[in-house]
């Protein structure tokens, strides 16, 4: 019985939970947390004890894979239930784990936690403008004091672009942007910088506009000093470096307050002008800025010129010619010298308005050509050259000459012409209106009106890098008769070909002009006369083709045609024929009868009136027009 007792205590001592064998697993350490350290560069993890007591210590694992424990990195003691990481990157998801230990007994692992640690971005961004500079100041404030870092600053005229860097690695939180233009908008970002050069995300935006507080930009310093033969020259100096100036109008008036008459328009700070009468001139100056805005006017600079009965002993150049090189921004200019003997070299000057008065460009040319470069591709100069002697003296000058520069494209091709130009004659005595269609805008890079007063002579430019599809030309003179080309001018200065040249006279409507009044009785009335050029006093040569497409002009006012436009609804047929063919020469329509296209096609060539086709291509034009017909009439087979 005793042996009994012995075997069953035996048994409970091996299966009871405080044997021996019993303990041979710890739970594991339970709801681990991770946390980056606001502006350092560390993670610190705190997880809840072991449920089983008296743990020896803490294993912490650590991973930059979700799916992987990764290694050990620490252990600790089991009164620590946290661990602050400092050996780590900047912008790296770290994942944890851990797991408690008891004598040799590991615990399994803790649920898993993670955290990333971020390079703070600043924080209160400001753009200032700096009082009477262009100039802007960018501060900011460190994400946490007495943390070390640099700083890149960003800018962009958009409010939706980041921009690009404007100063990279800036210690302390102001920046001066000298840089800025003045009266534009400017978005700036900043990014912390880690010594380790990882960059933080962008700040907020902050926005700012440098303005100069410029109360005026008329030109300043005006002086005028004498020149020979009867010449002046102007100079004067800019009001503000802030402020970009493009051009400078150039006035000459008899007095004191009033402004005067232009002279010219210079995009230099000089002018000089010959020839002048005996008397007392004052000069004044107004300067045009970027946006086209134009100053007041400068101080005055008073000049006299005397009168002086001498001669020119030096005689002028003969034969100026100038010419664009086909180079880009390139006039030649050419010349034969004077026979005088005194003649000792050429005085060149330059001007951008016809006699206009020129500045001088180039001095003591001994040869008989010269290239003026660096000129705008497209834009008309006017040159005049003065022979100079030996001693100095500026003797006769030439005829004044005019060209464009321009560069031959790749394709050495024109770009096209305007279309539908009309010149109207306004009705005050003092105003043509030019009105057109331009070709599409790339094609193309501005307009340039020339007018003469002698057809098939194309004048002299009147107007320069237009870009409209109109123009009102008031410097005209009352019942004289002008000759209006429009030119379409690529961007190198290339100008169109073929282009058609439409004429005009400004004269003052009557009382009772309008409706079909004929005021000169020749045919047509008024008011079509002023829409195109014609004059509504002077009996016109009504039986004339302007546009050689068959039409009189009586006949173009019959049929509402256009008389400088042989096609006038582009149907590819000339006015001239459809209305012959009674086809409509304005639009779509059709009022002749097949039978009697046919009996004027067995007559002769019904499009031209004549016997015989000039050659196969009338003959495969008519064939084509009469196919048409046809087809309309009877159906396509």
């Amino acid at each position: 019985m005793q042996r009994i007792i012995l075997y069953f205590i035996f048994a409970l001592l091996i299966i009871s939970p405080i044997g021996v064998f019993a303990e041979d697993s710890i739970l594991a350490p339970e709801s681990l947390s991770a946390s980056a350290i606001f502006s350092s560069k560390a993670i610190k993890i705190e997880w809840s004890a072991s449920a089983t007591p008296e743990v020896g210590e803490y294993k912490i694992y650590r991973s930059e894979s979700q799916a992987s424990v990764g290694s050990r990195i620490t252990i600790v003691t089991a009164d620590s239930i946290e661990y602050t990481d400092s050996n780590i990157s900047y912008n790296t998801t770290y994942y944890y784990r851990v797991s408690a230990e008891k004598g040799d007994i590991e615990s399994e692992y803790s649920p898993q936690a993670s955290a990333k640690a971020i390079v703070q971005t600043p924080i209160n961004v400001k753009a200032a403008d700096i009082e009477g500079q262009v100039a802007l100041r960018v501060s900011w404030d460190s994400p946490s004091v007495g943390l070390l870092l640099w700083y890149d600053v960003y800018r962009s005229t958009s409010s939706s672009s980041n921009g690009t860097r404007v100063s990279t690695k800036q210690q302390g939180t102001e920046y001066i942007d000298k840089s800025a233009v003045n009266n534009t908008l400017y978005y700036y970002r900043i990014r912390s910088v880690e010594t380790d050069g990882v960059r933080s995300e962008y700040s907020a935006q902050a926005s700012g506009k440098a303005v100069a507080q410029v109360e005026t930009f008329a030109p300043i310093s005006v002086k005028a000093r004498a020149l020979s033969n009867k010449g002046a020259q102007i100079t004067w100096s800019d009001a503000s470096k802030y402020v970009k100036v493009l051009s400078y109008l150039v006035y000459r008036g008899s007095n004191d307050s009033d402004l005067g008459d232009l002279r010219a328009e210079v995009n230099k700070r000089s002018f000089s002008e010959y020839a002048l009468d005996a008397g007392t001139y004052y000069y004044k100056v107004r300067a045009v800025d970027e946006t086209g805005a134009i100053s007041g006017s400068s101080e005055s600079a008073k000049i006299e010129i005397k009168d002086s009965t001498q001669v020119a002993s030096t005689l002028a150049v003969e034969d100026l010619l100038a010419e664009g090189t086909g180079k880009t921004g390139e006039i030649k200019l050419t010349w034969i010298k004077p026979s005088s003997s005194s003649f000792s070299y050429a005085r060149i000057y330059r001007g951008i308005a016809s006699n206009g008065g020129n500045s001088l460009v180039a001095d003591k040319v001994k040869g008989t050509t010269f290239t003026d470069k660096k000129l705008d591709n497209g834009f008309t100069y006017y040159y005049t050259i003065r022979s100079v002697s030996a001693s100095g003296d500026e003797g006769a000058v030439s005829r004044e000459v005019y060209a464009a520069p321009f560069a031959r494209s790749s394709k050495d091709s024109a770009p096209p012409v305007v279309s539908k130009i009309r010149a109207k004659d306004m009705g005050d005595g003092k105003t043509i209106r030019l009105n057109w269609i331009n070709p599409t805008p790339y094609e193309y890079s501005y307009i340039k009106i020339y007018r003469s007063t002698v057809k098939g002579d194309i004048g002299i430019p009147i107007r320069n890098r237009l870009r409209s599809n109109y123009f009102e030309d008031t410097d005209v003179t009352a019942s004289q008769r002008y000759f209006y080309t429009i030119k379409t001018v690529d961007a190198n200065g290339v100008e169109s070909e073929n282009n058609i040249t439409v004429r005009a006279v400004v004269t003052t409507a009557l009382e009772g002009e309008g409706g079909s009044n004929d005021a000169d009785g020749d045919g047509l009335p008024d008011s079509w006369e002023r829409d195109y050029g014609f004059n509504a006093h002077l009996k016109d040569l009504i039986e004339e083709d302007y546009d050689n497409d068959g039409l009189s002009s009586y006949e173009e006012y019959q049929n509402n045609t256009d008389p400088y436009d042989p096609d006038s609804d582009s149907d590819g047929y000339s006015d001239g024929t459809e209305v012959l063919n009674q086809y409509n020469p304005i639009g779509p329509g059709r009022a002749a009868q097949v039978q009697e296209i046919a009996q004027k096609a067995t007559q002769g060539n019904f499009a031209y009136q004549k016997g015989r086709l000039g050659s196969l291509n009338d003959e495969t034009v008519l064939a084509k027009e009469l196919r048409v017909l046809l087809e309309y009439e009877f159906g396509a087979g």
